[in-house]
């Protein structure tokens, strides 16, 4: 995939815990399709460093895969 655009655009931060939203676009190349979508990244952080995370996007990026 070609990354066409990657912006975040906000945090929300709890203690130790972040959530960042923003938007994806890219290019399946083996299909030629694009899609945009929006992201929401749930960051869980351990002394400063990251210890997890967990990413989430509207599936119907998949289509372009197709």
């Amino acid at each position: 995939m070609e990354v066409l655009d990657f912006a975040p655009l906000e945090w929300i931060a709890e203690g130790e815990q972040v959530v960042s939203i923003g938007e994806f676009a890219g290019r399946v190349r083996a299909t030629g399709k694009t899609s945009r979508t929006r992201w929401v990244f749930l960051w869980k952080f351990r002394n400063g460093k990251v210890c997890s995370y967990e990413q989430f996007h509207d599936p119907a990026m998949a289509a372009a895969f197709r």
